[in-house]
């Protein structure tokens, strides 16, 4: 710009077409030298973006994973102490072993979000190995289904159906079964009445797990935050929003994906689909940590 009011004051009421050139010339030298100025300073404020973000990111998991291990130290030692006051052979009223039952109960809840909260972080950094074995699906989801069953209400019921045919799989069986199971524990979450159904299928060759419900359902513009971590879309029950999350990890993890189907007010459809895997294609556990971490790389790209 100083070069333009250079060139163009002193022979402003001279003007002839030679002059024409060398004004248009250096307007044109100075757009480019501005919107080239422009591109860099934006490049460099995006550049420093992601860097402080990738930094928060990592430090904010780190933190994380460090007071979710401090906090499971002294609610560990509270409910031992609990259930240890609350034996049959402790000489306690009515009253003051219903008290004792809240502890308990308020701190297995405690533990389980912390528990949520360090697996969130040990997946952000790639902290979390699979323990590949023989897995039975069926007798997972039978499993999952007992230990539910008394949590759904009265007028719930909760029904399985599962493939006869199923052939075993190969993954970790700790991790699946915690991935169905936060499922199965948000599909128990948001159903008030009607019916839960696990059921399992094979769909050419991958293993279909679906957990289907008749709750609240999820509005269509919402179904993208489901699987958000720390989102909540229904503020009134209890929890930190990390259970999908988590869920879907596991299952990347293992090779393969959640699909969700869901209309509002008749329920929703979540089904965990993973290939299935025989041991000669699964050469080593280094093999198969590679294996999920180009997966995992993919879907998240």
């Amino acid at each position: 710009w100083g070069s333009l009011v250079y060139g163009v004051l002193p022979v402003l009421a001279q003007l002839n077409p030679p002059n024409y050139i060398v004004i248009s010339y250096d307007i044109l030298l100075a757009v480019f030298t501005f919107q080239f100025s422009r591109f860099l300073s934006q490049l460099a404020v995006e550049i420093n973006s992601v860097y402080v973000t990738n930094e928060v990111r990592g430090q904010s998991q780190q933190f994380l994973a460090r007071v979710s291990h401090e906090l499971r130290t002294p609610l560990n030692s509270i409910l031992g102490f609990a259930k240890l006051l609350n034996r049959p052979q402790t000489t306690l009223d009515e009253r003051q072993r219903a008290y004792l039952a809240q502890i308990v109960e308020e701190g297995e809840h405690l533990n389980r979000l912390v528990s949520d909260l360090l697996d969130s972080a040990r997946l952000a950094t790639g902290k979390i190995s699979l323990q590949i074995d023989d897995c039975d699906v069926n007798a997972l989801c039978t499993a999952i289904a007992e230990e539910h069953r008394p949590l759904v209400s009265g007028v719930v019921r909760l029904n399985t159906q599962f493939a006869a045919d199923l052939p075993v799989i190969q993954a970790d069986p700790v991790r699946l079964r915690q991935a169905i199971a936060n499922l199965v524990a948000n599909a128990v979450k948001y159903t008030e009445r009607g019916e839960i159904a696990i059921s399992t299928r094979m769909e050419g060759k991958q293993v279909a797990i679906a957990i289907r419900d008749t709750g609240i359902g999820i509005p269509e513009e919402q179904k993208e935050l489901v699987f958000v971590p720390f989102v909540q879309l229904n503020q009134r029950q209890i929890g930190v929003g990390l259970g999908l999350d988590i869920a879907l990890q596991l299952v990347r993890l293992h090779g393969g994906d959640i699909s969700l189907m869901s209309q509002p007010g008749q329920g929703s459809t979540f089904t965990i689909r993973l290939p299935r895997l025989t041991k000669p294609t699964l050469a080593s556990d280094h093999e198969i940590g590679e294996h999920n971490s180009v997966i995992w790389e993919r879907n998240e790209k």
